[in-house]
């Protein structure tokens, strides 16, 4: 996993798996810089990769994970089994 950005605010990585580029964030203080922190970090990315994919956490099964999802243009893509077992929903991202 590579890191991307690393701040007091949020920590962002990107993982290649089979040839799909997929995002990581763990955000620990939201604000409105942060906000659009993530945003400039997220455009970056898709200029670069033109799609990217999460694989959203459901362990926890919260509903703000797709409202981020969503505030930065990502779309639900299909829910895939992992290889814990456990069924995990993919968000894709296009750029335009």
């Amino acid at each position: 996993m590579k890191t991307v950005s690393k701040t007091d605010k949020f920590n962002m990585s990107l993982e290649e798996v089979d040839g799909k580029q997929f995002i990581h964030c763990t955000v620990y203080n939201w604000s409105k810089t942060t906000k659009k922190q993530i945003a400039k970090e997220v455009n970056k990315l898709i200029n670069k990769y033109e799609i990217l994919y999460v694989l959203r956490n459901v362990e926890n099964n919260e509903r703000p994970s797709e409202r981020f999802l969503e505030m930065y243009g990502f779309n639900y893509y299909k829910t895939i089994e992992c290889l814990d077992g456990v069924d995990r929903p993919i968000w894709i991202k296009e750029s335009k």
